[in-house]
């Protein structure tokens, strides 16, 4: 086991994070975070009649909800993997923060929603 950390330069490609499965590159990722954002807004149209009136409308939100969660997953994983190489850089720094903030308008979004469904 070695007594000093390598530098990312210094590590087997074959032992690092597979990022690029995720996204091939950080403007497809970028290009998500702004679908994604979207997404959410759109969940703002989902009234507490229009939930409640039937079954299907809540299936239809459900259905929504969980895209967002899936492409959320993978953006968020993505952003963490590339912060987590190096914890100084500023601009993964901000990636991160960027998928953050999009995670905290859904939960944001949701809360009241499903106080209605509760």
């Amino acid at each position: 086991m070695a007594n000093e950390l390598l530098k990312r330069s210094q590590v087997a490609v074959e032992d690092t994070w597979a990022v690029e499965d995720l996204y091939e590159t950080e403007e497809l990722f970028l290009e998500e975070a702004g679908r994604i954002e979207t997404m959410v807004e759109g969940l703002k149209s989902f009234t507490e009649e229009y939930i409640t009136a039937s079954g299907s409308h809540l299936l239809e939100y459900y259905k929504k909800q969980e895209e967002i969660l899936i492409r959320l997953d993978r953006s968020i994983s993505y952003s963490c993997r590339n912060m987590d190489v190096d914890t100084a850089d500023d601009h993964y720094q901000s990636l991160n923060g960027k998928m953050m903030g999009i995670y905290h308008q859904y939960e944001t979004v949701v809360a009241p929603i499903d106080s209605w469904i509760l």
